[in-house]
């Protein structure tokens, strides 16, 4: 007999017979995520990635919103969502929790949302516990292997985009997602000053980069350069806790810099544009930008993210950017003077060797993240592979000294102190809750040479043994 309809009148068979589907067994949380979402996700950051590049960046966030509103929910209830305050058409719109991950991620640095190793730990349990378990084992602490160990944690209460050591290396200041700067007694681990106006409250947008003055004297006190991703340049003087100057800008900031006598300092960011200002003065005195002529690459084609000083010639200074390229300039130029092709700097991460003048660069991307350059001729010197615990897209690289290298970024959530001769780490900071967006590094103190590497809403003052 054939299957039957609701009143049991036989309905014959269609003589095509059909297979039960075979079980596909379990599937935990993480891979139905990469299976089933992340090709949503691209889309949307193909999409905000094109709003970013707009030539109108004050319009930016009204086509952008709606795209962001769609990615919180894609990675669960582990995400961490915190609040942000946003400028639409010239008024404050109210952005939910969960979008603020993505928003400064997205108008700030290219940080995708990436499942740290603390949420895909507490996923995979979760997948294969039962309804009824209570409790999940706690995701690894973060901890040190190697030639480094942890002097202090400092909870900054919120996300922490920058950290700068000051000249004497006594304190420590740290720029937040919020716009607020606090600065901690680097001995006792206390924050001393909180940096913040109605200014910087109102546009609630991440502080992107932090210079002291270098040549700041005890009987003045500590200058601090601050850039926001608002656009706006402040001077804060720290004893104070007051703003002796403010600069607004038509763009997002994204770095900043004095040249090593103090002279002058540089700004750039979301356009092609890097403007020199005088530091006496305040004023805008060049604008560094490449030729009109699109056949001619004479200096950057995207966002710029960070700033370096040639460390013996006052007015020569490197840039990298999102556009694979590093420029060479003169702050008294139009146009770069030379380049070189390859790094895709997304963060804090170009450095001069303080005697050799090899270049350090580290780039966010799967291959060839951090390379050492010879500046002269444009060539990759040495190419430093992958730790084997994981690969890190870097953020953020220094020269520990001629033989050492520390480099730290997002994917594997690390920061490693690298063995130029060996090529392999010598200590590592693991297990940490979020990617690592900032370092610095102090050769003096109260307790010596000392390392400052972010993540979260977390500062680790970390130290290498005496040798």
């Amino acid at each position: 007999m054939g299957k039957r309809k609701a009143d049991d009148t036989p309905v014959p068979h269609s003589g095509i017979k059909k297979h039960k589907k075979r079980p596909t067994g379990k599937v935990d949380r993480c891979s139905a995520i990469s299976r089933n979402q992340f090709k949503t996700i691209d889309s949307l950051f193909e999409e905000v990635e094109a709003i970013l590049r707009s030539p109108s960046i004050s319009a930016l966030p009204n086509p952008a919103i709606p795209l962001l509103k769609k990615i919180p929910d894609l990675f669960g209830k582990k995400t961490q969502r915190p609040r942000l305050d946003v400028k639409q058409g010239g008024r404050t719109g109210k952005v939910e929790e969960g979008d603020r991950i993505a928003m400064y991620s997205l108008f700030v640095t290219p940080r995708r949302l990436v499942p740290s190793r603390s949420f895909s730990y507490s996923s995979q349990w979760d997948s294969y516990a039962s309804e009824d378990t209570e409790y999940a084992p706690p995701a690894p602490e973060p901890s040190v292997q190697g030639d480094l160990r942890i002097i202090k944690i400092i909870d900054c209460g919120e996300e922490a985009m920058y950290c700068q050591f000051n000249k004497r290396g006594t304190l420590l200041a740290v720029g937040l997602i919020s716009g607020v700067i606090k600065v901690y007694m680097v001995s006792e681990g206390s924050c001393v000053h909180m940096l913040s106006d109605s200014e910087s409250v109102d546009a609630s947008l991440p502080v992107t980069s932090l210079r002291f003055y270098p040549q700041s004297s005890s009987s003045t006190g500590d200058l601090l350069l601050a850039t926001y991703a608002s656009g706006l340049v402040k001077f804060w003087h720290l004893s104070t806790q007051t703003c002796l100057q403010t600069i607004s800008e038509d763009r997002q900031i994204l770095t900043g810099t004095f040249n090593p006598s103090g002279t002058c300092f540089l700004t750039a960011g979301s356009s092609n544009d890097i403007h020199v200002y005088d530091t006496e003065t305040k004023e805008r005195i060049n604008t560094c930008r490449p030729s009109q002529s699109l056949t001619i690459m004479n200096g950057h084609r995207s966002r710029i993210f960070t700033i370096t000083f040639h460390p013996q010639i006052e007015n020569c200074f490197i840039s990298g950017s999102w556009d694979n390229t590093v420029q060479f300039w003169d702050v008294n130029s139009q146009h770069s003077l030379r380049k070189i092709f390859g790094p895709h700097i997304c963060g804090d991460a170009l450095k001069f060797h303080p005697t050799t003048n090899q270049l350090l660069t580290g780039s966010w991307r799967k291959h060839q993240s951090l390379q050492i350059w010879d500046p002269d001729s444009g060539e990759v010197i040495q190419e430093i592979p992958d730790d084997f615990r994981g690969h890190s897209r870097i953020y953020s690289c220094h020269w520990l000294d001629s033989e050492h290298i520390l480099a730290a970024g997002s994917e594997a959530h690390m920061c490693r102190v690298i063995d130029r001769t060996t090529l392999m780490s010598t200590g590592c900071l693991l297990n940490l809750a979020g990617g690592v967006y900032s370092t610095d590094v102090t050769s003096v103190g109260p307790s010596g040479p000392l390392i400052a590497v972010t993540s979260r809403s977390n500062v680790y003052l970390l130290q290498r043994p005496n040798k």
